[in-house]
């Protein structure tokens, strides 16, 4: 059976990699950093998960949103001064709050995408042939050895 689940974690990697690279696609871009840190995790026998590493470490705001659009639901406010000071287009801003920044959810819409639009299906087709040839490999070399 060593074998057959070499293939099941073949297919296993192998959608994990085509939702990363849907991801990618999706992903906002001003440095490519976060773009180029969304890796694919091998956490054991027939389980992966994509995500960001923490070389990217604004990825799960990028992600879920801050402020008013985060999990938080609250105004971005100073915790020590008395106003956020920060550049934005090239202009230096000082202000009191900010509302934040909306949920960009690269992963969820990547493997929604990749869902959707038949990759999974082409997957899982491509692995009813593969554990076809495996397992008739399986009982040949079966049947070589029992005659």
């Amino acid at each position: 059976m060593n074998q057959l689940n070499k293939v099941l974690n073949a297919f296993v990697y192998r959608v994990a990699s085509e939702i990363a690279n849907e991801a990618q696609e999706r992903v906002p871009v001003v440095t490519r950093n976060l773009r180029n840190d969304i890796k694919v995790y091998e956490e054991g026998d027939l389980r992966a998960s994509v995500g960001n590493s923490k070389l990217a470490s604004y990825a799960k705001y990028v992600h879920n949103g801050t402020g008013l659009y985060g999990p938080h639901k609250t105004r971005i406010v100073p915790k020590k001064k008395k106003a956020l000071a920060f550049t934005y287009k090239g202009k230096k801003v000082v202000c009191k709050s900010v509302n934040g920044q909306r949920a960009q959810p690269y992963l969820e819409e990547g493997a929604k995408d990749y869902l959707e639009g038949g990759g999974f299906d082409a997957a899982v087709a491509d692995l009813g042939g593969d554990i076809g040839k495996t397992l008739a490999g399986m009982i040949e070399k079966q049947l070589k050895s029992a005659v």
